[in-house]
C-alpha cells in the first residue's frame, strides 16, 4: 500500500514538474515576442513621424 501511495505521489509530481516547465517555457516566448512587438512598434513610429515631417 504504502509503494502504491509513493508512485502515486511520485507521478503527480511529475505532472506538476512538467506544466510548469512548459509554462515557463512559455513565458520566455512571450516575453520575447513582446520585444519584438516593442520594437517594431518603435520602427512605425519613428517611420511615420519621419514620412509626416515633409507634410
Amino acid at each position: 500500500m504504502e509503494d502504491e501511495l509513493v508512485r502515486f505521489l511520485l507521478e503527480q509530481s511529475s505532472g506538476v514538474i512538467i506544466a510548469l516547465v512548459l509554462i515557463l517555457r512559455l513565458e520566455k516566448r512571450m516575453d520575447a515576442l513582446g520585444k519584438s512587438l516593442e520594437e517594431i512598434a518603435r520602427e512605425l513610429g519613428r517611420r511615420l513621424m519621419i514620412s509626416c515631417s515633409g507634410c
